[in-house]
């Protein structure tokens, strides 16, 4: 089985006159609900083999706060910088197809309008909600990158911070 596990950026600043939309850092509750899904991930048994991530800042903070918590070395995050440009679901499959068969679990950070698409062209299914730090794994039955398709992934989970709310007030 092949699991592709897309993960909306955190909460980030508001960007800043003179910044650029590619510098935008996390936000402290982004920060948090980065390792509060990473830990609601893990406890799932959902573990990276590969964390890819957009070239944003903000998606990078957020793949290394997810890595923090597995214990995953935060260096072999790969930054494509097309997650951040925005892409077509099937320019995302071409590069899912071509992944090393050893990888079985693959984290993807990036953005929404593409991420939320994508959670919808893999699973054939209504996921339009897609807010910061949404995250939805999509499990496939096949054992090679090469014969991962759209629409034949199956949904396990979807997480966002606020489901969590509750564990959240102090």
């Amino acid at each position: 089985m092949k699991t592709i596990v897309l993960i909306r950026h955190s909460k980030a600043e508001d960007i800043t006159r003179g910044q650029k939309d590619i510098e935008r850092k996390l936000r402290k509750r982004g920060l948090h609900d980065s390792a509060l899904i990473a830990n609601r991930l893990k406890g799932e048994n959902v573990v990276p083999d590969m964390i890819i991530s957009s070239t944003a800042v903000r998606a990078i903070e957020t793949a290394e706060s997810i890595a923090n918590v597995y214990g995953f070395d935060a260096g072999k995050i790969v930054k494509e910088e097309f997650i951040y440009k925005g892409y077509t679901s099937g320019e995302f499959m071409s590069y899912i197809n071509t992944l090393p068969d050893s990888v079985e679990t693959v984290f993807a950070i990036g953005h929404n309008p593409e991420l939320g698409m994508l959670a919808i062209n893999l699973t054939n299914n209504s996921i339009f909600y897609f807010p910061t730090t949404a995250t939805v794994v999509v499990d496939f039955e096949c054992d090679k990158w090469a014969e991962v398709e759209s629409r034949e992934g199956k949904a396990r989970t979807f997480l966002y911070p606020k489901l969590f709310k509750h564990e959240n007030d102090d």
